[in-house]
């Protein structure tokens, strides 16, 4: 959710607290590079990646079709937008 409202970079940056960004980065930076270390080994995606991710998918989906699910995203997108009333943060 805080993506959709303010980006990746600035979620990060409010993350770090009264330190920003450059904290954050620098404490998550350790452990994030060793699990992108065990991803570039893949040479394809693992069965129980697959299967964890597809469970997890359908657990939250709680079974709707991917028509409601897209129809209730786009509602949420908009209300969003319309809360936000600018482009910038």
């Amino acid at each position: 959710m805080r993506w959709a409202l303010i980006g990746p970079f600035m979620t990060y940056h409010l993350g770090g607290g009264g330190r920003g960004i450059g904290y954050l980065m620098r404490h998550i930076g350790p452990t994030k590079a060793a699990w992108l270390e065990t991803m570039a080994k893949w040479t394809q995606t693992p069965e129980t990646a697959v299967e964890k991710a597809i469970n997890g998918v359908e657990e939250m989906t709680g079974g709707r079709p991917v028509e409601e699910l897209e129809r209730r995203r786009d509602e949420r997108l908009v209300n969003l937008l319309k809360l936000l009333g600018e482009k910038r943060f």
